[in-house]
């Protein structure tokens, strides 16, 4: 395996955005109501967690005899994408989530909180947003004039740009400090971490 998805409830992107993720060499987590998205993504998850509080149709979960399935009780100390992600830690792969967009305020932190973790998605897509974890030199293409936001996640962060609209120069951010709704002002840029880390968000549509 080269790459995890870790698919939670919540608005997710549409199937013709992360299609290309879908590979042979994917381990695939559907995280409760997750498992709704793989149904309509035609995903076959090896893993299935959580409490499955908002999982709508629990006869779903028979539909996948292959996959583990780790129920966990409602009342308890993590998450459920945090209990994915103690699972998958011991694999060391990249981790991507998806879904978690447009929900309560306070899972929507919860999630953007498990990047300031040392074991880290590296990429969160929701319906409206693509969001990249960014400490070295990151590259992009094909993104022409839309939307993106950096939001540090460490203090005296300091960052630098090629390609955007209004671009970063030497550009310093501290908690509660961020970057908003830039935009990309040719086909292709980047974004130089000279110090710290951040979260990269693009819009997906406005």
């Amino acid at each position: 395996m080269e790459h995890v998805l870790v698919v939670t409830g919540g608005n997710a992107p549409s199937k013709k955005y992360i299609e290309n993720l879908f590979t042979d060499n994917t381990y695939v987590v559907a995280v409760d109501s997750g498992l709704e998205h793989c149904k309509k993504w035609s995903l076959n998850p090896q893993l299935i967690i959580g409490d499955m509080d908002s999982l709508k149709e629990p006869k779903l979960l028979k539909q996948y005899p292959q996959a583990k399935i780790d129920i966990h009780p409602r009342d308890k100390d993590y998450s459920d994408t945090e209990l994915a992600l103690m699972e998958l830690q011991a694999m060391k792969l990249p981790i991507t989530l998806l879904g978690g967009g447009e929900g309560r305020l306070d899972h929507t932190l919860a999630l953007l909180a498990l990047f300031q973790r040392k074991f880290h998605p590296q990429r969160w897509i929701t319906a409206l947003e693509d969001i990249f974890y960014v400490e070295r030199k990151f590259s992009f293409l094909g993104w022409k004039g839309r939307r993106l936001s950096l939001f540090p996640l460490e203090r005296d962060c300091i960052f630098n740009s090629q390609g955007l609209k209004w671009e970063l120069e030497q550009y310093s951010m501290n908690w509660g400090q961020f970057s908003l709704s830039n935009e990309m002002s040719g086909s292709q840029g980047e974004i130089f971490p000279q110090k710290g880390s951040a979260l990269l968000m693009l819009s997906i549509a406005d």
